[in-house]
């Protein structure tokens, strides 16, 4: 058995991979063509082929022991100050404005809480981001907790070199309590059981009105017309009427009135398909694949913003 051979192909299977997972499969064949100059169809290794494979996947940054038929790379060890630190750490981070929205660049936050002499591979960046204490970091401080590719005309301004760049996107929150009140008119007041805010652009995607007809009316009236500024859960919103919106409204049982506003762009019927747009769930389902595809896969295309009930983003 050549030892040095095995250990030769391992390495640099895994150099190719580039901070990947590696199937079992792939690593027992390249221990054999190492070892012995040629694969088996077993995957049996034999005691010190397997001690070469184990201690070869350690010195690589793996962990020896496989997960689901894949050699997985070990988690990225935080910096000893963002270990206590980390929604500091996050909020010391210069955010950069995108088409769309509010984000921070994936290379600032890997700076921030694992450091500058670490190297950290795609896959654990990902893993990094998704899980764990900087995910939970993340989502205190208002971002996704995962990662989006853009292009540089996706900045605004462009970024100065030209490439693309890994980001993670600011959320906008979903406010849903069904005893919050609205009293936009005087004396009159109305249940807002839902109310969906883009906070960076301070317009409303999602308001549902519901109370007495004539203080669902009124309501309604003072929010949509005359150009009024309104308070809305601490946001400035100055609606020019209905030309961003649509009006759904239905009568109860009870005799009360339910009138929902809504953004054009969450609206099938009336969304300008060139343009960003929301669509509201319930917060607990992945992103449909077929609205957003993968941002690994389709850079620049993907989700823009997850807000626990409402996606931001752009058609494929």
């Amino acid at each position: 058995m050549n030892e040095v051979a095995a250990r030769s192909q391992l390495v640099d299977l895994l150099r190719r991979e580039n901070g990947r997972p590696v199937s079992v499969s792939s690593v027992i064949y390249q221990a054999q063509v190492g070892a012995y100059g040629r694969g088996f169809y077993s995957n049996e290794l034999t005691p010190a082929l397997q001690t070469i494979v184990s201690e070869t996947l350690q010195a690589s940054g793996y962990r020896p022991t496989p997960t689901d038929g894949e050699y997985h790379p070990l988690p990225v060890a935080l910096g000893s100050e963002a270990e206590t630190n980390l929604i500091e750490k996050l909020a010391a981070i210069s955010p950069v404005m995108t088409e769309f929205g509010q984000a921070l660049l994936l290379r600032d936050v890997l700076t921030a809480v694992v450091g500058q002499d670490q190297t950290v591979s795609e896959w654990q960046a990902e893993q990094l981001v998704a899980d764990g204490r900087v995910s939970q970091a993340l989502r205190q401080s208002g971002y996704q907790t995962e990662m989006t590719w853009l292009q540089p005309y996706h900045f605004r301004p462009k970024l100065g070199d030209d490439e693309a760049h890994q980001v993670i996107l600011k959320e906008v929150r979903v406010q849903n309590d069904p005893n919050k009140t609205l009293s936009l008119a005087s004396g009159l007041t109305v249940y807002t059981p839902a109310l969906v805010i883009d906070n960076l652009a301070d317009n409303i995607v999602y308001l549902e009105m519901v109370g007495a007809k004539q203080s669902v009316k009124a309501n309604w009236a003072a929010l949509v017309g005359g150009g009024k500024v309104h308070w809305l859960d601490r946001k400035r919103i100055c609606l020019d009427g209905m030309k961003s919106h649509i009006k759904l409204q239905s009568s109860l049982p009870c005799g009360w009135t339910n009138h929902i506003l809504i953004h054009k762009q969450a609206s099938l019927k009336q969304m300008n398909p060139e343009e960003p747009f929301y669509l509201l769930d319930d917060g607990r389902q992945p992103v449909p694949p077929l609205i957003l595809p993968d941002a690994r896969q389709m850079p620049g295309t993907a989700a823009t913003a997850r807000m626990g009930g409402v996606f931001m983003g752009k058609r494929p």
